[in-house]
């Protein structure tokens, strides 16, 4: 969803956020 793609380069922009280390990662947190 573009609200998911937001949300991803809200987080590759602050790691701190959640800290993923790639974005295989948070797409499949993501699909939880």
């Amino acid at each position: 969803t573009v609200a998911a793609m937001l949300e991803a380069e809200r987080i590759a922009k602050d790691p701190s956020v959640k800290g993923y280390n790639d974005l295989d990662e948070l797409f499949a947190d993501l699909k939880r």
